[in-house]
């Protein structure tokens, strides 16, 4: 998968929500038709108003929920249809975030990755990299975060075991 990794340089909110507005702006339309899946949750409590049933979220709960991302660590796995069993293998487009130190977005569909990397670039205080999601230790690399990926083993892997 194709993608884009964001270093935030002067994180000053703490805030993964504020990031993931000024970056993903660009492509939340075409991520928001895609159903997510959090393998835990992204914030400390699911906001007021989260009303999805089961574990797989509705077209367009993306663009209903970012504002809420509160956690260190958020992984959501995004599928173009109800899959069989939800395994990240499936998805088609990964967010991924690391507790003050970077944004990932990883996807399958036309065009996404190119335009949030484009988009990106445009924001104040971030150093960008196109990725690959078989590949990232690379980007974190090309940003000045070698020894971040090295140190951390991969927080995604530590989380789901």
């Amino acid at each position: 998968m194709d993608g884009v990794l964001v270093r935030l340089l002067a994180d000053k909110t703490g805030n993964p929500s504020v990031w993931f507005g000024r970056l993903f702006s660009a492509v939340l339309p075409d991520l928001n038709r895609l159903r997510w899946y959090a393998p835990w949750q992204p914030w400390m409590g699911p906001p007021a108003h989260f009303d999805e049933e089961g574990d797989l979220w509705r077209r367009g709960a993306l663009a209903r929920y970012w504002r809420s991302f509160a956690e260190e660590y958020i992984e959501l796995w995004g599928f173009a249809a109800p899959p069989p069993t939800l395994q990240r293998e499936g998805a088609v487009a990964l967010l991924l975030y690391s507790d003050g130190t970077c944004w990932e977005l990883y996807s399958d569909q036309p065009g996404v990755a190119e335009r949030a990397f484009t988009s990106a670039k445009a924001v104040a205080d971030v150093s960008v990299a196109r990725a690959r999601f078989d590949r990232r230790g690379e980007a974190f690399g090309f940003v000045g975060l070698g020894d971040y990926w090295r140190d951390t083993k991969r927080p995604e892997r530590r989380r789901n075991g």
